[in-house]
């Protein structure tokens, strides 16, 4: 506990000799915050397929991207999955670590036939989720993806 306390006490010494500090999102900001009393802006950058995103056909499915991580929270969409309207789908694009423990929630809640776990999926058919999956708003096009 004494050297986690050290480091903590360093990297906060460390960190407020700089005028300005960025996060790379809200989370890390507020941990930031909660563990070293230090206030940080996020500054997300611009998704790697930025300007090539459209709508098209808002299919019944929901799309989630990103690594099958706990902290990604990806049971949540799972859970929502099982309260919800049966035609609603839900695909989920990426690996992790959490594969095996969605895998088996999805089978507890008898949702096989409504998720699809797709993987790793290259851009251009990232691209084409994206076009044809459920938008909440469909004015909304995607903004801050």
């Amino acid at each position: 506990m004494r050297f986690r306390e050290k480091l903590v006490s360093m990297d906060t010494r460390a960190l407020k000799s700089y005028p300005r500090i960025y996060t790379n999102a809200r989370n890390t900001a507020q941990r930031l915050k909660k563990f070293n009393g230090i206030d940080a802006s996020q500054l997300y950058h611009p998704p790697r397929l930025a300007g090539q995103y459209l709508c098209r056909k808002y299919e019944d499915f929901i799309l989630s991207v990103g690594r099958l991580d706990e902290l990604k929270r990806v049971d949540l969409l799972l859970r929502t999955l099982k309260g919800c309207d049966s035609r609603i789908k839900g695909k989920i694009a990426g690996t992790g670590p959490d594969y095996g423990r969605l895998k088996k929630l999805v089978s507890e809640w008898n949702l096989s036939d409504r998720v699809e776990f797709l993987g790793y999926v290259p851009d251009e058919d990232l691209l084409d989720l994206y076009a044809d999956c459920r938008n909440a708003d469909p004015g909304s096009v995607h903004q801050g993806v």
